[in-house]
């Protein structure tokens, strides 16, 4: 994804978070997910760029994710 220019399109993330009805569906429930955003965000250089959708906005990737040039917009 660093060199070669590809589109990865994750649809529906909320699948893959956990959480409950009081404070919402916002943790990862595999560190693996938070991980590959971490290093995606934190590259000097990627060629690709990803597109999430979700119906819940996960708080770990917003509280590192601004942090971050490679961090584009979130739409609701």
């Amino acid at each position: 994804m660093q060199n070669n220019r590809c589109l990865l399109a994750i649809d529906s993330l909320e699948e893959v978070l956990q959480g409950d009805e009081q404070q919402g569906w916002s943790q990862f429930k595999d560190e693996g997910f938070l991980l590959f955003f971490q290093q995606v965000l934190a590259s000097a250089l990627c060629q690709s760029r990803i597109i999430v959708t979700s119906q819940e906005l996960p708080v770990q990737l917003l509280e590192f994710g601004t942090r971050y040039q490679n961090f584009g917009s979130i739409s609701r």
